[in-house]
């Protein structure tokens, strides 16, 4: 879940997989002169899609903090749990497609190792994350052996490959975010493959209420839309999980749409 502050004192709720339809929307147009497709792109877009599904049974009772508001993934610190949303998700993606499992799991793990640098894990968390760190491992043995026929799935499997098309991933996650959060504007969100002799570059993502930019522009279209959509709270805090259930259950749908556009 990701929870939004809004203006007038009320909550956004938007559920992890609705985070992922609005991440392919920047997916789905990238690709110019500057920044090429990569293979694999049709695989990679349906990652993206997928990469929080494992949320999907959480969502459907979720917790409350210990505040009375409504958990997020960011106020959510059980790595156990979090970690077995994760694999959850990996094997849901798995059924779509071995290729896209492999890229939410290497997503998940570029997101626990940039996190063992600056968090104060527990030993017994850190425990857990060298789990799936073999996990993940696992996962691309066994794939290796199931593309062992498929050239293309192969070489998508090199390291250079599979960090290219996961670092795509992450710009799309990370975009979504920076609006859904939302996030600071200004930030350079990373550096993120070109496909070119440039290698990698920095992209700028700014914002405001109805428009968002990117410099430079990775994307093949002039400009596109991108929608946020959650249920509106009125309440910032509850109780008990019934009445946050509850209130969720008739919580009207609210949308934003921003116009992304070259910076």
């Amino acid at each position: 879940m990701i929870v939004r502050e809004m203006e007038d004192g009320g909550l956004l709720c938007l559920s992890q997989p609705s985070h992922g339809v609005m991440a392919a929307e920047f997916c789905r147009h990238w690709g110019n002169e500057r920044f090429v497709r990569p293979p694999l792109f049709d695989l990679l877009e349906v990652a993206v899609i997928l990469h929080d599904s494992g949320w999907t049974d959480w969502e459907e009772k979720p917790r409350l903090r210990d505040d009375g508001v409504p958990m997020d993934f960011l106020h959510n610190t059980d790595v156990a749990e979090k970690i077995a949303i994760w694999q959850k998700g990996v094997r849901i993606a798995w059924g779509h497609h071995p290729y896209t499992a492999l890229l939410v799991a290497r997503h998940a793990s570029l997101l626990y190792e940039m996190s063992l640098a600056s968090l104060p894990f527990s030993a017994e968390d850190r425990e857990q994350i060298a789990g799936f760190f073999a996990w993940e491992e696992e996962l691309q043995a066994q794939a290796r052996i199931h593309f062992r026929d498929a050239s293309e799935l192969l070489a998508g499997m090199e390291a250079e490959s599979l960090e290219a098309h996961t670092r795509l991933l992450q710009f799309c996650d990370n975009a979504s975010l920076r609006l859904g959060v939302p996030w600071p504007s200004g930030a350079l969100l990373g550096c993120y493959p070109t496909g070119g002799p440039e290698g990698c570059v920095e992209i700028r993502f700014c914002y405001d209420d109805t428009t968002a930019t990117c410099d430079p522009w990775p994307f093949g279209v002039e400009s596109f839309p991108v929608t946020m959509t959650g249920y509106r709270l009125a309440e910032r805090t509850f109780p008990d999980a019934a009445s946050y259930h509850a209130a969720l259950a008739t919580a009207p749908l609210y949308s934003q749409t921003w116009r992304v556009q070259r910076g």
